[in-house]
């Protein structure tokens, strides 16, 4: 019945503060509007839409630079300087400067380069512009690339189809170099066949019976020339001159003609016979060579025909790819697995814990402090109220100013479109979450002396949890020291686990339960102990 007490009175200050409930209900709408206009961007070329590039083109053959996701302004000629300036004065976060002969060193192959001139004393921006300018001369890169294969493809086709007409026109000379080799066998063979030392020992037998014949026939004709003589007186003349024309007839036949004449030069003349063999042996060694040369030329014809063919066969798979395939051997296809989520559906739970532990923490601080100086808290534990009495009075009262933040934030955040979605385990954490971060709040305004001094010491709890809560620092790009602390302060401790449950839908880890609590009460005896010690400022 007390600590009811406690609370209607906490809750009839805070109706009759109307400045203060003003606040309580505009400062969390306010925030949450405004971190997601700043982080509610869908994609990411509407993130980039407000950066502003400068673009120096000194190449007057360049027609179209890639399209790019920033706004472009486009300086005048000569203005590489301006280029500069520009940047190093603070007026453009960055500039790009196309060189002159851009366009025609590419074409030609010798390649070119862009220059970025970067404001890097924005860090951020200066990533964010030189990772988007890299991505486009990637792309760039790989659209060039991609047309010199292409190119090269074409030409090496045209080779490709040249090589095969140069591969059948082979097979071609290769059967004739085979039908030369067969025709000059053949000669060879039928060359061969001819037996010269029998031709000659005919020529002689047939000589040696020619003369053994008109040797024979000489004396046969000599006789019946001497048988004529002495006994043709006796025939009619006319008979004996028949028979004179006869023997005449039979002595022109066994007289030596030119051809008999020609054959015995010939046979008795061996030089001749000589120099056909000696013809006969050169031509068969020539015929020999003419075998070996067309041997070893269809040999090679059939090796170059077989290495045509492979090439043909590699410049068939190799123009056969996407040249896309070769510029990019690697392709990068990114897969969101929480699908077009914008960046504030993400952010927006861990938003929620942040503004209450700002403004709860300093409404605490401020409202023990304003007790203390006004000796309500000292008259207060005077009656017969406990200080853990006094503490619950204020948990609850809080608790009821956090559910009124919460309320208007989850309003604000159906304008983006986003829903918090609350379960028993989501309500448990941002309870227990809640509880923590007003016992936190109580033992500033139980250290504090004025206002002031609250305030200064809520910020200086409370800002080292914003920064090490995880949610736009990683714990990636901490030290190993900071990562440690800042893994068990309770605002990282409730951020992880409410993206437990509402973005990866998973049950919440019981160490981080356990941990809140063990924060939550170490932090309820502190403030014990401050209330008791200085329950009013002297």
């Amino acid at each position: 019945m007390k600590i009811i007490n406690l609370v209607k009175k906490d809750l009839k200050l805070f109706k009759r503060d109307k400045k203060t409930l003003v606040l309580t209900i505009l400062v969390p709408i306010l925030l949450v509007f405004i971190l997601g206009n700043i982080f509610d961007q869908s994609s990411e070329s509407k993130a980039l839409s407000g950066l502003e590039i400068g673009m120096c083109t000194l190449d007057k053959e360049i027609k179209d630079f890639p399209q790019v996701n920033f706004k472009i302004r486009e300086l005048k000629d000569n203005c590489e300087e301006e280029a500069i300036n520009l940047v190093s004065q603070g007026r453009l976060k960055a500039t790009i400067v196309i060189p002159k002969n851009f366009s025609k060193n590419i074409k030609e192959g010798y390649g070119s380069e862009l220059k970025l001139y970067v404001d890097n004393s924005q860090v951020q921006t200066a990533l964010v512009a030189s990772d988007s300018i890299k991505a486009v001369v990637q792309d760039l890169n790989e659209k060039i690339g991609t047309e010199f294969i292409k190119n090269s493809w074409e030409n090496l086709k045209e080779l490709n189809k040249n090589l095969k007409v140069l591969v059948s026109n082979l097979e071609i000379a290769k059967d004739q170099a085979i039908k030369i080799q067969e025709k000059t066998n053949q000669v060879g063979n039928n060359l061969n066949k001819i037996n010269l030392t029998e031709i000659e020992n005919k020529i002689n037998t047939i000589n040696q019976e020619r003369q053994n014949l008109r040797t024979n026939s000489t004396l046969q004709v000599t006789r019946i020339r001497g048988l004529y003589n002495l006994s043709c007186s006796r025939f009619n003349i006319t008979i004996c001159n028949s028979l004179n024309e006869t023997l005449t007839s039979l002595e022109n036949l066994v007289t030596p003609t030119e051809i008999e004449e020609n054959i015995t030069k010939f046979m008795n003349n061996t030089g001749e016979i000589n120099a056909i063999k000696k013809t006969k042996e050169e031509i068969n060694k020539e015929l020999k060579k003419i075998n070996e040369s067309i041997m070893n030329y269809t040999a090679n014809i059939i090796k170059i025909t077989d290495q045509l063919n492979k090439t043909t066969e590699i410049l068939d798979l190799y123009t056969s790819r996407d040249p896309k395939g070769i510029v990019r051997a690697v392709a990068f296809n990114e897969k969101k697995v929480f699908g077009e989520k914008k960046y504030f559906e993400f952010l927006a739970p861990g938003i929620i814990l942040i503004i209450l532990l700002f403004t709860l923490v300093l409404a605490c601080a401020s409202n023990l402090v304003g007790e203390k100086r006004t000796g309500t808290l000292a008259r207060t534990l005077l009656s017969p109220t406990s200080i853990p009495m006094f503490l619950g009075g204020k948990i609850i009262f809080f608790l009821i100013i956090a559910i009124i933040e919460l309320l208007c934030m989850g309003l604000t955040l159906l304008l983006f479109n986003i829903s918090i979605t609350l379960n028993l385990e989501s309500i448990l954490i941002l309870g227990i979450t809640t509880i923590d971060i007003i016992l936190i709040g109580m033992i500033m305004g139980g250290l504090a002396e004025s206002e002031n001094t609250a305030l200064l010491g809520s910020l200086v709890v409370t800002l080292p949890m914003f920064f090490l809560s995880n949610l736009f620092f990683p714990f990636e790009t901490m030290p190993n020291i900071m990562k440690t602390i800042g893994s068990h302060l309770p605002l990282t401790l409730s951020i992880k686990g409410v993206n437990q449950i509402m973005t990866y839908s998973s049950a919440v880890e019981f160490s981080i339960i356990k941990e809140l609590i063990i924060i939550g009460t170490l932090s309820a005896i502190l403030s014990y102990i401050l209330i008791k010690r200085n329950p009013k400022i002297d």
